[in-house]
């Protein structure tokens, strides 16, 4: 009888564990993210309230500078925006920047130079597209430059993504990493 009395904790853990799992599983059914189609994006997904972001999606290119596959996720969540998806603005905001990658490289370049001066094997050439490829960036709230957002480069020769925060109309490194 008391060997049984000792596994009682652990049957109730296991049990609470179990309770648990089946629980989120139960709400992630509820709400789940949702994949749609939209007339820009190749991929959107919407996520539900409480999550990290109202949307996500991704758009195949061919252009200098960029990856093949680029991430684009909404800074802003689902109570500071009424939108579920992307707005008209925000999907503005993207369509400017992808059809002016030189111009988000001057942006970002004070922060890219950092990154480059710690990371860089090199002399930064005079080409940037042969060394950053642009893998994602994080929408602003509206699409409106001023409010935050991100860019994340990734840097071939030193193999890391320098990822960028954009606050106040200047650009800061907030991390290297890969």
């Amino acid at each position: 009888m008391l060997e049984k009395l000792t596994e009682l904790p652990s049957l109730i853990i296991a049990g609470a564990i179990g309770a648990t799992v089946v629980y989120y599983l139960i709400q992630r059914k509820n709400d789940p993210i949702k994949k749609v189609p939209h007339d820009y994006f190749h991929r959107l997904w919407i996520y539900p309230p409480g999550s990290h972001t109202r949307w996500e999606a991704e758009l195949d290119v061919e252009i200098p500078g960029a990856d093949k596959k680029v991430g684009f996720f909404s800074a802003t969540l689902h109570d500071q925006v009424a939108a579920e998806g992307p707005t008209d603005a925000e999907v503005a905001f993207c369509k400017r920047l992808m059809g002016n990658l030189n111009e988000l490289f001057e942006l970002t370049q004070p922060a890219v130079a950092e990154a480059w001066n710690d990371w860089g094997k090199d002399e930064f050439p005079t080409d940037w597209t042969t060394v950053l490829k642009l893998d994602g960036l994080s929408v602003p709230k509206d699409g409106n430059i001023k409010e935050p957002w991100g860019v994340t480069w990734f840097c071939d020769p030193a193999g890391h993504y320098f990822a960028i925060e954009l606050r106040d109309g200047k650009a800061w490194l907030e991390s290297v990493d890969g």
